[in-house]
């Protein structure tokens, strides 16, 4: 699906194409990511893993959350240190992954590589490849060879990223199952998304014999014309826009304020909620909670999340469920305006256990306690307990992609299966796999949503 963002837009297609065991082993993703500084960029990384992945996809996440944490300036630095950290897991878990990412910000493209996947600047006529293939991968033995870059796109360039598959040699001819000097010609004035998807039935139809993954990144060639009339209304504006900017100089700006459109509601369970007057109450069954209010948990019990944001959200498709003498904070639950992290809930766990359910979407959950926070991301169904019971702060994720971040800033990403225990006066992390008892734990307080799940 194409996104557009002002001038510039996006797209992506792939296919399982002639792979022998039918399974698609590539994953990618494309979009607009917003720095720790406030910049807006376009990015789009590709993984290609050899399971059925999941291990391209924790990738895939890792280098866009190490971009989104990062600023503009340091974008190189990022995607590299994404991908280092991404190794890391693979390392442990003894999987490898070709990665490309390419990140695009005004005119400058910035991109990160090891394995075979290609990366190429359409100019004109002209598909120049950036990359280099290499027989490295994420995940192999020793430092992994990342190789780096940036290049100036001209107006009306265009970026693709795609698999090897794309200009492999085909077995029945010798000749790429789609020859690179025709790239330009094949994507010429099709929008983004169409541009992928026309390169990988090309592909398709030349009987590509694995998995085929393309991604378009580029500038809209379109000029918007003024008519005349629309000449002399904007005059008109301009004048009033200085009028009102006058009087703003004066008035706190509204954009500037965040407001939290979500609140929690009771699905089961006893609960005193602390609402800002310092008196908690009793919370009954389908009672909402106002965001920003403290919790204490009387019983296990159940709360779903709600927004009463007019656009879309998928926010509801979540649950957290308390155990008995769990005390938190809804910090914030749908926060919208512009200093908002919008499409992100926080808490803040000051003791007990919590697990946090997602059903499907890309709503990312954090959960602080001190200065450390448990984070459920990606996308699709996850799940995510936190257990500050035992002194430090435990997380086991139990279905998707979870990750941890240091008082220090330094991230973890842990796959489903996995658990960390952070030893809190000396930062110690321990890794280890999730034992049955505390799966069947987790499972008994969501009442099957882990092992019954999705």
């Amino acid at each position: 699906m194409s996104k557009q963002r002002g001038s510039s837009f996006v797209g992506s297609a792939q296919d399982v194409g002639g792979a022998a065991d039918g399974v698609q082993h590539e994953r990618v993703r494309t979009g607009p990511v917003q720095t720790a500084d406030g910049r807006r960029l376009l990015l789009s990384v590709l993984g290609v893993g050899t399971d059925s992945g999941e291990s391209a996809a924790r990738v895939v996440e890792q280098v866009f959350q190490s971009v989104s944490g990062a600023q503009a300036r340091n974008v190189r630095r990022a995607l590299k240190r994404g991908l280092e950290i991404a190794s890391q897991g693979l390392i442990r878990r003894g999987e490898e992954v070709a990665v490309a990412a390419v990140a695009i910000h005004k005119n400058q493209v910035v991109f990160a590589s090891i394995g075979n996947n290609v990366v190429f600047r359409v100019a004109g006529q002209k598909a120049i490849l950036l990359t280099k293939a290499s027989n490295s991968r994420l995940g192999a033995e020793g430092a992994p060879q990342i190789q780096s870059g940036s290049v100036v796109l001209e107006r009306g360039d265009r970026v693709l990223v795609g698999s090897a598959a794309l200009i492999a040699p085909s077995p029945a001819d010798g000749k790429p199952f789609v020859d690179p000097k025709l790239i330009p010609e094949h994507i010429q004035n099709l929008p983004p998304e169409d541009a992928a998807k026309h390169l990988v039935s090309i592909a398709l139809g030349r009987d590509v014999d694995s998995n085929v993954t393309v991604a378009v990144l580029g500038e809209s060639k379109q000029k918007r014309r003024w008519p005349v009339a629309a000449i002399v209304v904007a005059g008109f504006l301009g004048t009033l826009l200085l009028v009102i900017g006058s009087l703003a100089i004066f008035t706190p700006r509204e954009s500037d304020s965040v407001t939290d459109f979500g609140f929690a509601v009771l699905v089961r369970g006893g609960v005193l909620a602390d609402t800002g007057d310092g008196v908690p109450g009793l919370v009954r069954n389908l009672d909402t909670i106002p965001a920003g209010a403290s919790l204490s948990a009387q019983t296990d019990a159940v709360l779903g999340f709600q927004s009463a944001y007019e656009a879309s959200t998928n926010l509801t498709r979540s649950n957290v469920y308390l155990e008995q003498g769990a005390d938190l904070r809804l910090r914030a639950i749908d926060p919208r305006g512009e200093n908002a992290q919008a499409g992100q809930t926080r808490l803040v766990l000051n003791r007990g256990s919590i697990l946090m359910f997602r059903q499907s979407g890309t709503w990312e959950y954090r959960v602080q306690f001190l200065e450390h926070e448990s984070i459920l991301s990606g996308a699709g169904p996850g799940a995510m307990g936190v257990d500050t019971s035992n002194g430090g702060l435990q997380i086991d994720c139990l279905i998707g992609i979870c990750r941890y971040e240091s008082e220090q800033g330094e991230e973890l990403l842990l796959s489903a299966g996995e658990r960390i225990r952070v030893e809190i006066s000396s930062g110690i992390v321990e890794e280890s796999a999730i034992p049955p008892e505390a799966v069947a734990r987790w499972d008994a307080l969501c009442s099957g949503c882990v092992e019954g799940g999705p």
